[in-house]
């Protein structure tokens, strides 16, 4: 496909500008979870082309921000361990002496060193739990602990009845989820500014907070321009349908920022 060529010919770019002796890695998506979309099948064909071109790492993980299955599912750790090692098995005889890492879904110690022996992957990328507690990997190795934190369930966003009503459609859902992410990017925020991670944020009020951020970064650019353009634009009312949908999202985040 084009898209494949396209990142073949970038990372064979990549190693003629530094050389051999420096390290190239690319991350691919196993799947965005989307009818007609990237699938397993098409990540293990391409990770191949990957490992030809003499790339020294691929990390893998899987989900877009439509279908967030990284944020959403599935639904137990165990469930998620399993289906990212089954992925990274399948893949890992693609590459030939590529290094693989899989980022997403690894929670338990004990399934982490499983999946390491048995060289079913060669690095684990940790990600979320590091957002709440920095030095996570570190108790981790030390034994302190035997689990990574799992925000992905144990945040809370908004009572539960708001929860209940946001989950009867899609757009809640997302909305849910979003609010979520916003509890991580406001704490990545933080230890950037140098301080503390604060595990009693709002979820909702960091989406808020973050869109609000973001806004303000937007307009302060200079000389830059940052508006969106369509190659090939669909129809005229896919505009509103962003603008309605942004819209509802803002509103929501604003009316429960709270929370």
């Amino acid at each position: 496909t084009w898209g494949a060529r396209l990142l073949l010919a970038v990372v064979n770019a990549v190693r003629s500008a530094v050389g051999q002796d420096f390290p190239v890695a690319v991350k691919l998506n196993s799947s965005d979870f989307q009818k007609g979309g990237f699938t397993p099948d098409d990540a293990i064909q391409v990770a191949k082309w990957l490992g030809q071109a003499g790339i020294d790492v691929l990390e893998v993980s899987g989900g877009n921000y439509e279908n967030p299955v990284l944020l959403s599912g599935p639904t137990t750790t165990m469930a998620r361990e399993a289906y990212f090692l089954e992925f990274a098995k399948s893949i890992k005889d693609q590459l030939g002496s590529t290094a693989l890492m899989v980022t997403g879904g690894f929670r338990s110690k004990s399934v982490m060193e499983s999946a390491l022996v048995n060289n079913e992957l060669d690095i684990i990328g940790i990600a979320r739990p590091m957002c709440g507690v920095p030095d996570s990997p570190a108790q981790l190795l030390s034994g302190k602990i035997d689990v990574l934190p799992r925000y992905e369930v144990t945040l809370q966003p908004g009572y539960a009845p708001i929860r209940w009503f946001l989950n009867k459609s899609r757009l809640g859902r997302f909305a849910l989820i979003m609010s979520e992410q916003g509890w991580y990017y406001m704490n990545e925020v933080r230890m950037g500014d140098g301080l503390d991670t604060n595990l009693n944020l709002k979820c909702f009020k960091s989406f808020y907070d973050n869109e609000l951020m973001e806004i303000r970064q937007s307009k302060a650019l200079k000389n830059i321009d940052s508006n969106g353009k369509y190659y090939n634009p669909p129809k005229s009312y896919f505009k509103w349908y962003v603008i309605g949908t942004g819209a509802v999202i803002a509103s929501l985040a604003f009316a429960f920022r709270h929370y």
